[in-house]
C-alpha cells in the first residue's frame, strides 16, 4: 500500500470520531457522524473499554462494516486517543479526536514515522 493510501486510510479512520461540545460540555461521543470530504458515515460505539469506530455507509462497500478503532480512551478535556487499524494493510496508527461542540469533532492522525499528518472536522448526524 502506498504512503497515500495509507494516509487517506488513517484519515478515514480518524473521521469515524467525529463531533461534540466544549469539552465540559461535549455530552457523549456516542453516535453517528459524517466525514464532508467523502460523505463516509461511522457509528462511534463502546468497544473493548472505549471508544469503537465502524463504517455504515461508503461509497466503497467493502468498507462498510469494517471497525477501524476499538477501545479509544478518554484523555481528558474531550479528547480521545486510540491506534487504528488500517484494514488494507493491518497497519497501526495513532490517532486522536477532540470534541469541539455538540455536533463536531476535530480527528487527527499521523503515519508513525514519517511527517504525514491530517486533521480534519466531522459532524454528528445523530
Amino acid at each position: 500500500m502506498r504512503i497515500t493510501d495509507k494516509f487517506v486510510a488513517v484519515a478515514t479512520a480518524c473521521t469515524v470520531l467525529a463531533g461534540l461540545t466544549s469539552a465540559a460540555t461535549a455530552g457523549s461521543p456516542y453516535g453517528t457522524w459524517q466525514r464532508p470530504a467523502t460523505g463516509v458515515v461511522v457509528k462511534i460505539f463502546p468497544c473493548g473499554g472505549g471508544l469503537g469506530v465502524k463504517v455504515v455507509k461508503s461509497s466503497v462497500p467493502n468498507r462498510i462494516g469494517k471497525v477501524y478503532m476499538c477501545g479509544a480512551k478518554n484523555a481528558g478535556k474531550g479528547v480521545y486517543q486510540g491506534r487504528l487499524r488500517n484494514p488494507e494493510d493491518n497497519g497501526i496508527y495513532n490517532g486522536r479526536a477532540r470534541l469541539i461542540s455538540a455536533r463536531r469533532m476535530e480527528l487527527s492522525g499521523c503515519i508513525p514515522h514519517t511527517s504525514l499528518c491530517r486533521s480534519e472536522v466531522w459532524r454528528r448526524l445523530r
